[in-house]
């Protein structure tokens, strides 16, 4: 352990408790003495184990717990430097409590954000663009943080699976029935004109049938005005 005062190494005595009593290495020939309270760092190794498991059922309730840990190991960090991490036993217990919160709180805000997308539906589908976005890059973080397998702990994911593919096919039919709409009328003076609009049009069609079977194409054809209709058929 190394814990530097004015440049020189100490002469590190702990006190009490069950610490560890050790002697660092000598800067020049100056010997310095310096006393840690023993009982303090056992204290905080109690306030470790008091943290107990964190689970996603029990971790918000452990928050507290763990937040007061970690003051009396920062306390404990500022007052004699980051070596001091060595004298706590159980240190790594406090880090992987904290991990595991972070990584159940994270999973909570997605299934959250997920949840707050709501029903996609034809009338409504264009604003909830934003939150399925959002929903989704939430899932994708997670999934670089922690592997693909984080997506079973996210209960609602097929909720978000559903909410973009109800936008996409909406939004494709929609594109389509603008395509088509956007020919207009076609008469012998404008035909010509009119032949990369209309094969705009058909593309987009087959694009959906592709996607969504001949069911979709037709009812995408319901929607659009009655002369822009007859002329698709």
């Amino acid at each position: 352990m190394k814990i530097s005062t004015k440049g020189r190494y100490v002469t590190v005595i702990v006190t009490g408790g069950t610490g560890i009593s050790t002697t660092a290495a000598l800067w020049e020939m100056g010997i310095y003495r310096l006393e840690l309270d023993g009982e303090e760092i056992d204290r905080t190794a109690d306030a470790i184990d008091a943290i107990g498991e964190i689970t996603n059922e029990n971790y918000l309730s452990k928050l507290p717990d763990m937040e007061a840990a970690e003051g009396m190991v920062n306390a404990l960090l500022e007052r004699y430097g980051d070596d001091m991490e060595n004298y706590i036993p159980n240190i790594g217990e406090l880090r992987a409590a904290r991990e595991r919160c972070d990584r159940f709180q994270k999973i909570d805000l997605a299934i959250a954000a997920i949840g707050d997308i709501g029903g996609v539906t034809a009338e409504n589908y264009a604003s909830k663009l934003s939150d399925i976005e959002a929903a989704e890059d939430m899932v994708d973080a997670l999934t670089k943080e922690y592997g693909e397998e984080i997506r079973s702990e996210i209960s609602n994911q097929k909720d978000l699976t559903a909410a973009r593919e109800t936008y996409d096919r909406f939004a494709a039919i929609d594109h389509t029935i603008a395509a088509i709409e956007a020919i207009g009328e076609v008469a012998k003076d404008n035909y010509s004109g009119k032949l990369a609009l209309i094969e705009a049009a058909e593309n987009a069609m087959d694009q959906l049938t592709a996607a969504y079977g001949e069911e979709i194409s037709a009812l995408s054809l319901i929607h659009i005005s009655e002369p822009t209709r007859l002329l698709s058929i």
